[in-house]
């Protein structure tokens, strides 16, 4: 599973940069964006593990997203889910790459709720005007069980 997952990821950076597109986002623009990723997990026995998401964005300035999603691990596939609301602010939206940075707050379920908090950084890329590959790297905290994730994510997304 690991091998399948690393070569996804490096595959997707491949075709990302060999076919940029050219597009911008702006005030309005909503984009539904579906990820798999790779992370470390440190509740237990500390381990590596594949991830999903969901995630839906509204901008609601140039360069201010909210996301709110679902994501979680595999080894816990829906038993184990992050609700998260992620305030993104873009340096720059007027090319087909706009890197962000923004926190991440929300709940982890699973074996009861807890407040979940944490930071990320990434990139969306356009590859066609409304198709983008969304590049991020995550860290989540989960306070009462004290789970500490950093991940890397690869996501397909749609801009409408």
């Amino acid at each position: 599973m690991k091998k399948i997952l690393l070569s996804i990821l490096i595959l997707g950076l491949v075709l990302g940069f060999s076919s940029i597109g050219s597009a911008e986002v702006k005030q309005g623009d909503k984009n539904l964006v579906i990820s798999v990723g790779y992370g470390y997990f440190s509740a237990g026995p500390k381990e590596w593990d594949g991830t999903y998401g969901l995630g839906l964005g509204f901008f609601l300035a140039d360069e201010i997203e909210l996301n709110v999603g679902l994501s979680g691990q595999w080894k816990t596939f829906g038993d184990e889910i992050n609700l998260l609301v992620k305030p993104n602010f873009y340096m720059d939206t007027q090319s087909s790459i706009n890197p962000y940075i923004g926190i991440a707050l929300g709940a982890n379920f699973g074996g009861g709720t807890r407040f979940a908090g944490g930071a990320q950084i990434g990139m969306k890329q356009f590859i066609s005007g409304n198709t983008l590959i969304q590049y991020e790297l995550n860290f989540l905290r989960a306070f009462k069980k004290n789970l500490n994730s950093i991940t890397f994510s690869l996501g397909l997304g749609f801009k409408f």
